[in-house]
């Protein structure tokens, strides 16, 4: 005869498994934050990017600016939003004075 496996609970599955099921949450919920964070930083970074095009800058900083938000709409097009934060980092625009 083959030993019969044991049976467990509820209350055994959490002793057990519980601290991973957790673990596992906060990761996957952590991602999701940092995930919302790269596309609003994005969205306002192109925002930014075409109100300083709007302004006419020398050319120089105009095609720099060209370029950082060619780059970055593609990326949000692509929805590759950590890549789309570091074009428009690319443009080094000033900070906003909050």
């Amino acid at each position: 005869m083959s030993p019969r496996k044991e049976q467990i609970g509820p209350a055994d599955w959490w002793l057990r498994n519980g601290a991973w099921f957790i673990a596992i949450t906060f990761l996957l919920l952590s991602g999701t934050f940092a995930f919302a964070d790269d596309k609003s930083e994005c969205l306002d970074g192109i925002k930014a990017i075409k109100a300083a095009v709007a302004k006419k800058p020398p050319k120089p900083v105009l095609d720099k600016l060209k370029r950082a938000l060619d780059s970055a709409e593609q990326e949000e097009f692509e929805g590759d939003w950590d890549e789309c934060v570091a074009a428009v980092r690319q443009a080094k625009l000033p900070k906003e004075k909050h």
